[in-house]
């Protein structure tokens, strides 16, 4: 600042870091008269991906384009297509943008320290809404379901039954088998055997809409297969079903020994089963709102308490309005 004069009286210095991985304001310093003050001092929770000279883009970015969890390489959003020429949706890889409870927090402002002694602390919380375009957002009850199947040495065939009580519009099947030979020690040789295991899904009736068997290859053996199909509402039997049999082989000196050939199969299937109730939902949205002001005077006097409240109760139910509905203040003094 300069008087009419063209005297400088006052002067702030800005200094900055990299404390949260971005460059961050630390302390502001006025000085009057060439004497410094003491300063106003920032402070941030959580730490942000670093960047370099060039800016690097970081892929871990939500829709409002906020710190998440996303992991995958690229920001194209996951989708899933349905076309004519398929009877099941196509899932296509892509990142997930979806905001991140903890992420969108990441590098806020937590607290203000003044040149008086005194400070703000403050406390932020994501954005949360249950209404669209003044509808709320109602969803379906769901209850996720599973069962694992799984045969043994011992046990060739593992089969339950399950009951589906609405369409299921993605009836999940995670399937593994496994191809080898043991001997009577169980101890495992190599080729394996060409006696095929397999999984089968039946109606009521006892008639397979799904069966897999497939033969032995080195592909079989290290990756499970993922299969969706859309089911109607009944009753149904799921069996996974492994292979053994007893073989005689020529030991190259005249004697043969009796192995056993086991091919297995493990199945996991999971369904999302719809209650028929709904709910009223409160739904993470982009960026952050004050949730809580504290105001500390470091003098003596009490604390001083905002807390912001954005739920209102309709009929009953609480939903997430995205408007500050309550203020609450209070003051409460610190013990000495």
């Amino acid at each position: 600042m300069i008087n009419v004069n063209g005297k400088q009286v006052r002067h702030w210095d800005l200094q900055y870091s990299y404390v949260t991985g971005r460059l961050t304001l630390d302390k502001i310093i006025e000085q009057v008269g060439g004497v410094a003050k003491p300063p106003y001092q920032f402070s941030y929770g959580g730490s942000l991906p670093p960047t370099n000279s060039n800016v690097s883009i970081s892929t871990q970015l939500d829709h409002w384009g906020f710190l998440n969890d996303n992991t995958y390489p690229s920001l194209i959003p996951a989708t899933t297509m349905i076309t004519a020429l398929r009877e099941e949706p196509l899932d296509l890889p892509g990142a997930d943008r979806s905001p991140s409870p903890s992420g969108v927090l990441a590098g806020m402002l937590q607290q203000i320290t003044y040149p008086t002694g005194g400070r703000d602390m403050f406390t932020f919380e994501p954005h949360q809404y249950s209404f669209e375009q003044n509808a709320e957002v109602i969803k379906k009850e769901i209850i996720p379901r599973e069962i694992n199947l799984s045969t043994t040495l011992n046990n060739l065939t593992d089969s339950k039954t399950f009951v589906l009580n609405d369409w299921t519009d993605l009836l999940k099947l995670d399937i593994h088998f496994e191809y080898n030979i043991v001997d009577e020690n169980g101890d495992p040789l190599p080729n394996g055997g060409v006696d095929r295991p397999s999984v089968t899904v039946s109606d009521s009736n006892g008639k397979p809409f799904f069966i897999l068997s497939l033969a032995v290859t080195q592909q079989d053996l290290l990756e499970p297969r993922y299969f969706k199909h859309m089911v109607p509402p009944g009753t149904y039997t799921i069996t996974a079903t492994g292979k053994k049999r007893n073989m005689t082989i020529n030991n190259g000196d005249g004697t043969f020994s009796t192995v056993t050939r086991t091919n297995l199969a493990s199945v996991t299937l999971m369904w999302d089963e719809d209650t028929g109730r709904t709910y009223i939902d409160s739904v993470q949205g982009g960026g952050v709102r004050v949730a809580k002001i504290v105001r500390s005077y470091g003098n003596g006097s009490p604390d001083k308490t905002s807390i912001y409240k954005y739920d209102m109760v309709e009929d009953g139910v609480t939903k997430s309005s995205g408007l500050c509905w309550n203020l609450t203040l209070f003051m409460k003094r610190r013990a000495r």
